[in-house]
């Protein structure tokens, strides 16, 4: 039985169609399928429901039906469709123009029931995955001359199929977001769509792929140079992961906010040892980690909990904005985690009268040491190209997890943008406290990794930089 959202919207479709059925057999028999609750749920969401319905005639549909179902739940929605036509009805002309360019088979209906309840379906195909590989760069440059643009493009929304000629063709899964247009589509459209298909790939993948898709779109981009796709890519990539970072401070799928304020991960039911800021009290169990002004850290079992005390009026304004460095490094760290760079995972961030609370599990492992410098240079190199920075990159905030892997275990340095690259490698590598072969192998691994220009002005920064923090670290 459906339950959930799934069951919530069945109940809410039956409600406002008021009996209301498609006048087309076959639509008809889907739709009443999905209403008695049968279907393969593959999106959901308050405004919409795909399913995937076995075909009773497999003549017709031998992999099944895909049906959409369009049920926004906004005031305005009679006078849009006034405005505009339907989702349900804009899919359904973009796969018929996009069929017939292709010279595709296409098994597809819709139907309006109500100004907010539309239908479309269509049969499925069944075919492969695509890869980011020279045929899927040119597979992609036949849709796009035949005037198909998707301003959402993303490798997991294409599949190769087997045409009625028995040659492999690229298919969207999806026009959604998609536009067939009757003349050909500004370079600029497709430009995008590329940049968005890259910024969706690990960097490295995208990168490497970048050179292929322009070669296979030369008719169609003539002008345009991989490099600046590439460096377009991950400043979308930079602005993706930053917005999608905003999950882990509301209630979804992974994280649960709070009534009090605060969020933490799903499954995890720590609490904050507040007994620990009693400086007389003893949590049995717990290990001081490090202390100082501006915080402190204990480990209780499996969890390291860190505390931001912040008093006063002002620092108690910063948290009721949301400005607080303990849900700022609470963000970061799942930023990290979206990147797939090793960190610290974020269970918990809980602010208080007291100050705020972070949590993170304890990484097993030893501390990082000057020999683990280079790895570090890498994983600094690592952020720096995806667009971020790292203001405190030094031993203690590393740790060698029980696998070996370099693992980032505070965040508090972290920016949202790498705005002083220099500055961020001066850092690491005043952890020597000289230059020799050691210093020299940092360098060459960051930038290696990084491909940040040794330039003049990026050189005087860094050894500017570099004195300072030595200086520091020398006292």
């Amino acid at each position: 039985m459906p339950s959930g959202q799934h069951a919530e919207n069945l109940a809410w479709m039956a409600a406002r169609g008021r009996g209301r059925m498609p006048q087309e057999p076959g639509l008809n028999a889907l739709y009443a399928r999905a209403l008695a609750g049968e279907g393969e749920v593959l999106r959901i969401s308050p405004q919409r429901t795909v399913l995937r319905l076995d075909a009773e005639d497999r003549a017709a549909a031998p992999h099944g039906w895909l049906l959409k179902i369009f049920h926004p739940r906004r005031r305005s929605e009679f006078l849009r469709r006034r405005l505009a036509a339907a989702p349900a009805q804009r899919e359904h002309e973009a796969w018929r123009r996009l069929a017939q360019r292709l010279d595709l088979e296409l098994r597809a209906s819709h139907e309006q029931l109500r100004s907010e309840l539309g239908l479309f379906a269509r049969s499925i195909w069944d075919g492969r995955p695509a890869q980011p590989d020279q045929a899927t760069a040119q597979g992609l440059a036949a849709l796009h001359a035949a005037r198909w643009v998707d301003r959402d493009l993303a490798l997991d929304d294409l599949l190769w199929v087997e045409s009625g000629s028995g040659d492999p063709l690229l298919l969207p899964l999806d026009l959604g977001q998609a536009r067939v247009s009757e003349a050909p589509p500004p370079p600029e459209r497709i430009y995008l769509a590329l940049v968005r298909l890259l910024a969706g790939l690990p960097a490295p993948q995208a990168e490497a792929w970048a050179p292929t898709l322009l070669t296979a779109h030369a008719e169609l981009l003539p002008d345009w140079e991989s490099a600046d796709l590439i460096a377009r890519a991950r400043r979308t990539r930079h602005r993706r992961v930053w917005k999608r970072s905003r999950r882990a401070l509301r209630t979804c799928s992974d994280f649960l906010a709070e009534e009090g304020g605060g969020v933490r991960r799903r499954g995890f039911a720590g609490t904050a040892p507040r007994a620990l800021l009693q400086a007389a009290a003893q949590v049995e169990g717990s290990v001081p980690l490090a202390a100082g002004p501006r915080s402190a850290t204990w480990r209780l079992g499996d969890t390291v909990w860190k505390h931001y005390p912040r008093e006063g009026a002002w620092q108690s304004l910063r948290r009721q904005l949301g400005a607080g460095p303990g849900r700022a490094a609470y963000r970061h760290l799942a930023v990290l985690e979206l990147l797939g760079l090793p960190a610290s995972r974020p269970l918990a961030w809980l602010p208080g009268k007291q100050g705020e609370w972070l949590a993170t599990p304890w990484v097993e492992g030893s501390p990082a040491a000057l020999e683990d410098l280079i790895d570090m240079a890498h994983w600094l190199a690592t952020l720096h190209r995806h667009g971020f920075g790292l203001r405190d990159a030094k031993c203690s905030n590393f740790r060698r997890d029980a696998a070996g892997v370099l693992t980032l275990i505070d965040a508090d340095g972290l920016t949202r943008s790498c705005e002083d690259a220099a500055r961020d490698l001066a850092r690491l590598v005043a952890e020597c406290p000289k230059d020799g072969p050691t210093t020299e192998a940092i360098l060459k691994a960051y930038f290696v990794t990084s491909e940040q220009s040794r330039d003049e002005a990026f050189e005087a920064r860094f050894q500017e930089r570099l004195a300072v923090f030595r200086a520091k670290l020398a006292r």
